[in-house]
């Protein structure tokens, strides 16, 4: 996987979209989301649930690797996934106090994936999945990772009006899932 650097493009190309969906002015016509744009959505419900609440974010601080503890080998080893280290950069979705990462995923699956990514390479890392897996083929074994739901990982309160965009968005996602295969 190439890393870019195009991330603020990306992010004013479907601003658009995505603050019609969060404000419930998105009109699909018969269409679906564009690919890719369900995980923008899903990240920046994140990102107001985090204002919300005041929490000081960087979002997609760049972080230039560091050298991996044979701690972080051994656990992958453990569970047959080596930790791959291609990447001139890291970029969480969000970076916080104390070199806390959080990253947003739509599937369960994936964010044991991500783990494998990022664990190894900051002090905290908390994944935020959206909809659950049937089956997930390996779990995170990091110490320093936590992996969650977002109505785990958030109350319900600081949730608050974004519960309707998320069960709507997991509705669409679920939809789309079922459709492709």
């Amino acid at each position: 996987m190439e890393d870019t650097d195009n991330s603020s493009q990306r992010i004013r190309k479907y601003a658009h979209l995505i603050n019609s969906f969060l404000e419930d002015k998105w009109s699909p016509n018969g269409q679906e989301i564009p690919m890719g744009i369900e995980g923008r959505i899903f990240e920046e419900i994140v990102q107001r649930i985090l204002d919300k609440d005041s929490v000081p974010t960087k979002t997609e601080e760049r972080h230039q690797p560091k050298p991996i503890s044979p701690l972080f080998h051994e656990a992958a080893l453990g569970v047959g996934r080596p930790i791959r280290t291609r990447r001139k950069y890291y970029l969480p979705d969000f970076t916080l106090a104390d070199n806390l990462w959080i990253d947003t995923t739509l599937w369960e699956s994936e964010a044991h994936k991500k783990a494998f990514l990022y664990a190894h390479q900051c002090d905290h890392l908390v994944v935020i999945y959206l909809c659950p897996s049937r089956v997930v083929y390996f779990r995170n074994p990091f110490p320093n990772t936590i992996i969650s739901s977002v109505y785990d990982h958030f109350s319900h309160s600081q949730i608050g009006q974004h519960s309707a965009h998320l069960l709507r968005l997991e509705t669409i996602i679920k939809r789309s899932r079922c459709h492709s295969k």
